[in-house]
């Protein structure tokens, strides 16, 4: 729950902070932050345990590997970069709507991996979240141009991004240091080249702190919550949890002045629907099903839960 109120801000934060930084210059920043949040933390992690800085940086053969590293360059690098660079190209309040659909798309994986004749109520449900989210976006209110398509595109990868993170952070026993502080510093490098090679000026250091804070909390802080309760989770309820994200994202932004339209306030209804019927899903699946949920009860995610 903690991630996704730090994700709730990101759509708000990010709107006010691309006012005086380019999309690129932001996501430097926001990667740059994230980057020594998570390595302040590993030192520190190392610092109080040997044994714990042992199992944080160093690699053995139960590790992920390289599967590891490849699931969070798309979950950390992908998600954000995609996300920012929609905020960019397409209004904030439409792009934020789709990129945080992401538990529709989880909902749908469970739905084919449970088989049609048990998945169908999950289908329903992911077919009425979907319809919330594109009631949220208001479609047909202002037409599409190029530059909103490719925000839109950008915004639908992200989603996607993060579904298959938190799908693939479930199965895999992903150390959070090994996974998401490689992606932060190539992130951070990817941004850079990016915006030195475009050339826009870099804004006086008193405008970054928006960008920073994008970094410190909805990204480091988030996505090591976030990982942990994939971990440890069942997918369904962490799915169902998600959903609360777009929710609470779209009343931020609409506290702080999105308009608010009839087709707005029947998404949010709709999607919270969907949260519910999901929660009581996996809850009578519980109980009629052993335990199968994807939470590998490792030494390492216990000491990142701490950690």
């Amino acid at each position: 729950m903690l991630a996704v109120v730090l994700w709730a801000t990101n759509a708000t934060v990010a709107a006010e902070a691309l006012r005086s930084v380019t999309a690129l210059q932001l996501l430097t920043l926001q990667f740059g932050a994230a980057a020594v949040t998570l390595a302040v933390l590993g030192v520190c992690g190392a610092l109080r345990s040997r044994e714990a800085a042992r199992e944080t940086w160093s690699w053995r053969a139960n590790s992920p590997g390289w599967r590891g590293l490849a699931v969070g360059m798309v979950g950390l690098t992908g998600t954000i970069l995609l996300q920012k660079v929609s905020f960019a190209f397409a209004p904030v309040f439409d792009a934020n709507a789709i990129s945080y659909g992401w538990p529709l798309l989880i909902a749908l994986w469970g739905a084919w991996s449970l088989g049609i004749a048990k998945g169908w109520p999950h289908l329903l449900l992911s077919a009425l979240g979907m319809t919330g989210v594109v009631m949220l976006l208001g479609v047909g209110a202002e037409g599409l141009s190029l530059g909103s398509m490719v925000g839109y595109a950008c915004a639908v990868g992200s989603a996607v991004c993060m579904a298959f993170y938190t799908v693939a952070a479930g199965r895999l026993r992903l150390r959070t240091m090994q996974v998401l502080l490689p992606a932060a510093i190539t992130g951070t490098v990817v941004a850079w080249i990016g915006s030195e090679v475009s050339g826009a000026p870099w804004p006086p250091m008193s405008e970054w702190l928006g960008s920073i804070y994008l970094g410190i909390g909805p990204m480091a802080a988030g996505y090591l919550l976030w990982t942990v309760a994939s971990a440890r989770g069942r997918p369904s309820v962490i799915a169902a949890i998600g959903y609360l994200t777009p929710f609470a994202s779209t009343a931020l932004l609409i506290a702080a002045g999105a308009p608010v339209t009839a087709l707005t306030a029947v998404g949010a209804i709709l999607i919270l629907a969907c949260n519910i019927g999901v929660l009581l899903l996996s809850h009578s699946e519980s109980h009629r099903e052993p335990e199968t949920a994807l939470k590998p009860s490792t030494p390492e995610l216990q000491r990142d839960a701490r950690h």
